[in-house]
């Protein structure tokens, strides 16, 4: 009930497309596979989650789709340790819709939406551990797979991107593949927000912070 209470308000919104819903971590984990989200909305409480066991495994196979948590836990220490393992996003349920509504748009913006006062410190420590996560994943690249990559992200076809590294469009694919097996990206979209993020990263970007309380 609540699921589809969120679903219904979410699909209101003109620049919300809702995908999917899960009860559990084990089809949470087949859906993202199959549909490649932008953005998840966790229950902390959902079967498996509570550890945050699940969040390793975002990482590691999901690396563009960004987590916003909805929990009933409201304490700071919740929110920190959310933001430390993998989430962008913390909205505590007794929050109001708008609430969600504009932790989705900053997290989707690239930022971090946090619904209590964190020091400066801590959302900093937070958020150069979530980077240095994301940069470790991508220097097992080959150096000509994030040429690809950053070509990609300017929005290069494979014959321009072949064009420029004098190379054939077919090796072009065949870089392509392997990238987004790496990465476990499902389609070329998500590949060009993953090239978008880690560029983000690289320029000391991603840090956006949007809070209902002054930090």
């Amino acid at each position: 009930m609540v699921r589809e209470a969120i679903r219904t308000q979410l699909e209101v919104e003109r620049d919300f497309v809702v995908i999917g819903e899960a009860a559990s971590t084990s089809k949470t984990t087949d859906l993202i596979k199959k549909l490649s989200p932008d953005i998840i909305i966790l229950d902390l409480e959902l079967q498996g989650l509570f550890s945050f066991d699940f969040f390793p495994q975002l990482s590691r196979y999901f690396p563009a789709t960004r987590v916003v948590i909805l929990s009933a836990l409201c304490t700071t220490s919740h929110v920190i340790a959310a933001l430390q393992n993998r989430a962008s996003g913390y909205v505590f349920k007794s929050s109001s819709y708008e609430t969600l509504a504009e932790a989705i748009r900053t997290v989707a913006a690239g930022g971090i939406y946090v619904p209590v006062s964190l020091s400066k410190s801590d959302l900093r420590t937070c958020i150069k551990r979530k980077n240095r996560a994301a940069l470790d994943q991508s220097r097992n690249l080959t150096l000509r797979q994030q040429e690809v990559l950053d070509l990609a992200a300017e929005g290069f076809t494979n014959s321009e991107i072949a064009s420029r590294l004098y190379i054939s469009r077919r090796t072009v694919e065949a870089h392509r593949a392997r990238l987004m097996h790496k990465l476990a990206l499902n389609d070329r979209a998500a590949l060009i927000r993953y090239a978008y993020k880690m560029r983000g990263i690289q320029l000391g970007g991603y840090n956006q912070v949007s809070s209902t309380a002054k930090i």
